[in-house]
């Protein structure tokens, strides 16, 4: 979200952030001058629609003052409340479709109805249009935004990559392979975890990030033993949940992403930002996100030994000429420049029909 704000802010949109008022946000957008309101009525669990249309009545008295054209509501659940309040203002609302939903979901989320729907990838917007999206509420496709401004050089790469293998005990000599995401069923951490299990040689090093303990709830006893035998190995290295996941972009040789399910995998675009290419399964939207043997490869869905193949394939391969041409590929098609462009004519598009 912030960087979709800086990036309107560039191209001269005045943005005005309305969110919870206990929200980390509240912060950012003081410190980068971004006019903020911090609303409490939106830190309360609403289950009823008819609260929720007289709490965006509230909201609309509060920020009526402030000249806004439309309005960008930011996850599908705050969607009632964000066309609530376009509702009574009379201004259209934008509502940023990121996950999967059931019909019955897009039935409440969706009421009452946005002007307008912006979709992360092609795969997801034909999953929500073939369950139900109405045909009337038009859409746009977009990925991203991907900021490239990290420039690394070859030595400045070699010295963060020194600091984290001593700081995590890793060897230097070895390819370190990155996984990061949640510890779910659905990023497919086990087929991960196979893999690597069945890994024989020597000289590839996994750091998953992510974990929030060592008897994560949901891997359960058996797999989070079999994930802490890996650690003993040497050949797994546990990373909790961070924010700031530049040193390991910038000192990993691939990423891998075996999710089971993914509307867009994010970490793509990422690790492509720092030069890094990916491994990721042919499954719903990530294929969007790599050019087949050019900015990484694509693997069969749910099958370790593939996994497991592919990786091992990469690790034999010039990576640094796969991640130059990954980065390449995000600056021509997913720049923040290029999203923002799209979107403030998806704005114009919205504001002149409505």
């Amino acid at each position: 979200m912030q960087l979709t704000i800086v990036a309107l802010r560039e191209h001269g949109v005045e943005v005005v952030v309305l969110c919870p008022a206990k929200s980390p946000l509240i912060a950012w957008c003081r410190k980068h001058g971004v006019p903020v309101i911090g609303c409490s009525m939106m830190d309360c669990k609403v289950h009823s629609r008819r609260l929720m249309k007289l709490i965006g009545w509230l909201i609309s008295r509060a920020i009526s003052r402030h000249q806004i054209e439309i309005i960008h509501s930011n996850q599908v659940w705050t969607n009632p409340l964000a066309s609530s309040i376009g509702s009574w203002l009379r201004i259209p609302v934008i509502c940023h479709m990121r996950d999967y939903i059931t019909p019955q979901g897009l039935h409440w989320f969706l009421n009452p109805s946005p002007q307008g729907v912006v979709c992360v990838s092609h795969h997801l917007e034909a999953y929500l249009r073939a369950n139900g999206l109405p045909q009337h509420i038009p859409t746009i496709t977009l990925t991203g935004p991907v900021t490239c401004a990290f420039q690394d050089s070859l030595e400045s790469r070699n010295t963060m990559r020194s600091y984290l293998c001593k700081a995590l005990r890793i060897p230097k000599d070895v390819r370190l392979v990155l996984f990061v995401g949640q510890f779910t069923q659905a990023k497919g951490l086990v087929l991960l975890l196979e893999a690597v299990e069945k890994w024989e040689g020597s000289g590839i090093h996994i750091i998953l990030i992510g974990a929030k303990g060592l008897l994560h709830r949901h891997l359960g006893e058996y797999v989070t033993s079999r994930l802490l035998g890996l650690c003993e190995r040497g050949l797994v290295t546990l990373v909790p949940q961070i924010n700031d996941l530049s040193p390991y972009y910038a000192a990993a040789d691939i990423v891998v992403v075996p999710s089971l399910e993914e509307p867009l995998a994010r970490v793509v675009f990422e690790a492509a930002s720092f030069c890094v290419p990916a491994i990721v399964a042919d499954i719903d939207g990530l294929p969007e996100g790599v050019v087949p043997y050019a900015t990484g490869w694509l693997v069969r869905p749910g099958d370790s030994v593939a996994l497991l193949d592919a990786i091992e394939r990469a690790c034999d391969l010039p990576l640094s000429d796969y991640g130059q041409r990954a980065r390449e590929f995000v600056e021509r098609h997913f720049s923040y420049h290029q999203y923002a462009e799209r979107l403030i004519y998806f704005y114009q598009s919205i504001l002149t029909t409505a």
